[in-house]
């Protein structure tokens, strides 16, 4: 049983007790939060790669009509962004 001072009131009751369970569950939240930020970081990576890999094929096709280079224009814009999300 815990001590009076360390006792959490909000958390009072039966299942409670014991601050160790509190504390696994802030820790479980703590990793789950964890894995979230390494998905989302792979994901905006998988597309600005990918976004640069396409960029990349359009820049080595022959013919540099208005339609292309608009596409080129839009993918880089695109790129900027993901990458200033990315440092955020």
């Amino acid at each position: 049983m815990a001590h009076p001072a360390v006792r959490l009131p909000h958390l009072d009751g039966p299942n409670f007790e014991d601050k160790t369970l509190t504390l696994l569950i802030l820790f479980g939240c703590l990793i789950l939060l964890m894995v979230g930020h390494v998905l989302v970081s792979a994901k905006l990576r998988k597309k600005m790669r990918t976004l640069e890999e396409r960029v990349a094929a359009l820049e080595g096709m022959s013919g540099n009509d208005q339609r292309q280079q608009l596409l080129l224009a839009n993918m880089r814009a695109e790129i900027a962004q993901l990458k200033a999300e990315r440092q955020n």
